[in-house]
């Protein structure tokens, strides 16, 4: 096998298209159950999991959680040229990497599901309620799983190609879903740090896929910005957008919004010049530190889920989520995203060390 993933000319001999299935494609579903590794999960009346940033072991982007399982944006969603198949960006990328190098072995790899509304996981449990997943629980529901076939129009395939895929999906950042004997089901799970991409992002690690045929943002903004568990460490200025924007516009105290505009740019320059800083529109370290302590509730109390009040509303400005004042699943689940990424506890309460990192 070579060093790219793709099967030799000589391997190539051992894929063979017409064996027998693996399964049934009218078979096909999600586990409703969690196993050992799993933080485990609740529904609400939105179906929207509730506990657990890793369903499956995907670690969930931020910009997916402020919308909830099954009700993702159009533009959070790209399609993966099967149909009208579409996945959240980091994953379309992921897959149509993994196709060209089953191409490249002579596999034509496609699916029969990808991204799956809530609407349609109700459907779904509707038709097959002892095989499908609880709706609200689905990863099709965050854009990160598709089942699996071979050839068009979709059919099952045999255990050669189970085999390729066993090799060269982890590599890839595609690994076997759960349970372990519906070889069908493969999530997203990265190759890289996918917990900070969105869609959009002007520049990204070089290990983080990008989306397929996505045209670049025109502000200058890091994708470090766009994870709320980095804002602080890196520099915006006018004409930025995306979540750290968002989270600027939040704590200055403006219209809701995700740019970086000229508004924006002038509250900056007050809030500078009242604070003793520089006055230079620019959002970098210690602008940010002012504004954060500056915004920040005196009393700083334990949160979690069911707290309501100005301090949970100031951590979901600051989260970059929409600040009701009621710690509900979303901001448990964004909560639980800042904590990991902060190499913190993610239990999705907020203690004295959350607090200080959300200050730091």
């Amino acid at each position: 096998m070579t060093d790219s993933g793709a099967i030799s000319p000589e391997d190539q001999a051992g894929i063979d298209l017409d064996e027998p299935p693996l399964f049934d494609l009218d078979a096909t579903h999600e586990p409703d159950e969690h196993d050992d590794d799993s933080d485990g999960a609740d529904d609400d009346s939105d179906g929207i999991e509730a506990k657990g940033s890793n369903p499956e072991g995907v670690p969930l982007p931020f910009d997916v959680l402020e919308f909830g399982n099954g009700e993702l944006p159009d533009e959070l969603l790209h399609p993966i040229g099967i149909g009208p198949h579409r996945l959240h960006a980091a994953a379309a990328a992921g897959f149509a990497k993994l196709r060209e190098l089953a191409a490249a072995a002579g596999i034509d790899l496609t699916c029969t599901d990808s991204y799956r509304t809530l609407s349609q996981q109700r459907q779904l449990k509707d038709m097959k309620p002892a095989t499908s997943a609880t709706p609200g629980r689905s990863v099709h529901g965050w854009g990160f799983a598709v089942d699996v076939s071979i050839g068009m129009p979709p059919k099952p395939f045999g255990q050669s190609v189970y085999r390729w895929l066993q090799d060269n999906g982890p590599p890839n950042g595609w690994f076997l879903g759960r349970p372990k004997d519906e070889p069908w089901h493969w999530v997203y799970r990265g190759v890289g740090d996918i917990a900070s991409s969105s869609t959009g992002a002007a520049t990204a690690a070089p290990n983080r896929a990008a989306a397929p045929d996505a045209t670049a943002a025109t502000a200058p903004v890091a994708a470090s910005d766009l994870d709320p568990a980095a804002v602080g460490s890196t520099e915006i200025s006018l004409g930025a957008t995306g979540v750290a924007a968002k989270i600027l516009r939040d704590l200055l105290g403006l219209p809701a919004g995700d740019s970086f505009d000229a508004p924006v740019d002038e509250a900056v320059r007050a809030f500078q010049q009242t604070h003793a800083l520089t006055v230079d529109g620019k959002v970098g370290p210690k602008t940010w530190a002012a504004l954060r302590s500056s915004t920040a509730p005196a009393d700083r109390p334990e949160l979690a889920r069911d707290a309501t009040g100005d301090a949970v509303a100031w951590v979901q400005r600051r989260l970059g989520i929409t600040s009701d004042g009621k710690f509900g699943p979303r901001t448990e689940a964004s909560v639980r995203v800042f904590q990991q990424a902060r190499g913190l506890t993610a239990d999705g309460k907020i203690g004295p060390k959350t607090w200080a990192a959300l200050l730091a």
